[in-house]
């Protein structure tokens, strides 16, 4: 059975009805145990960034808000900080070290002015109001503190076919053939869908100023559900020679920004 996603952007997604959801939705790639995470190599692409973004920050304190399984922190047992998350549902298993609180981000249960870091990666994007979220993640922010903000590019594939509705359509004709049998459609949670241009315009229109942003593993977007082409790419990826050089082009700021809306994610730093 082959999964295709889908959006349920419509009237009938509440606050109520994501918290239900995630709390009870198992088996999905971000609930993955660390191992399984990271060999995707986009996913371990954009860890490592954020590693690399804090480790630069050098913040005595640090919160993970949509932190799900906590994989930042389990890659992260190198940071000598205070580390704090939170998400709307509890983990199996919460780090040893980490202060952990269920919480809704646009409810954050931490005083003002109090994280001289801030991480929201892959999260925002799936929330009824990112406005509001940011809004409360700037409040528990220290003043001069980070915000490190990653998100889907423009350019990833729930986006992709939003605008095109081609993999929708392809899908549809496949399913009425029986060479390829019953299809099934998936979820796709990402409720708002918008290039980094209009993040960044959001992101300003809250009030924090943007001091770096660039892309996030520039190698074509490849879906879970491609089950082979997939494997092929881990393969690829493990290739240590073939990783540094695409790590490379993204640091390079002349080829940053000319791949600079090609990334399969796009970080923004922010600062309060």
């Amino acid at each position: 059975m082959i999964q295709m996603p889908v959006t349920f952007g419509d009237s009938r997604i509440t606050k109520d009805f994501l918290r239900d959801y995630y709390r009870n939705k198992k088996g999905v790639p971000w609930n993955l145990d660390y191992e399984s995470y990271i060999s995707d190599p986009s996913n371990k692409f954009r860890i490592n960034l954020i590693h690399n973004k804090i480790k630069e920050i050098n913040p005595a304190n640090i919160l993970d808000a949509g932190s799900g399984p906590m994989h930042l922190r389990r890659g992260a047992s190198d940071l000598n900080i205070d580390y704090y998350a939170c998400d709307i549902s509890t983990p199996d298993n919460v780090p040893a070290g980490a202060f952990f609180a269920v919480a809704d981000i646009e409810e954050l249960p931490f005083r003002e002015n109090f994280f001289q870091c801030v991480v929201c990666s892959e999260t925002i994007e799936h929330l009824v109001s990112p406005k509001a979220a940011l809004m409360e993640l700037k409040r528990v922010l220290a003043y001069e503190g980070k915000l490190i903000l990653t998100v889907p590019n423009w350019f990833s594939l729930d986006s992709f076919d939003s605008i095109t509705g081609l993999i929708s359509f392809a899908a549809s004709i496949a399913s009425k053939s029986k060479k390829y049998g019953e299809l099934k459609s998936g979820v796709n949670t990402h409720l708002t869908k918008l290039p980094p241009w209009d993040w960044k315009k959001m992101i300003e229109c809250c009030g924090l100023s943007i001091v770096e942003d660039g892309p996030i593993y520039v190698f074509p977007y490849i879906p879970y559900f491609m089950k082979t082409a997939k494997e092929l790419e881990r393969s690829i990826m493990s290739n240590m020679n073939i990783a540094e050089l695409f790590s490379a082009v993204e640091k390079n700021n002349s080829l940053k920004k000319l791949m600079k809306y090609f990334g399969q994610f796009h970080y923004f730093v922010c600062e309060k």
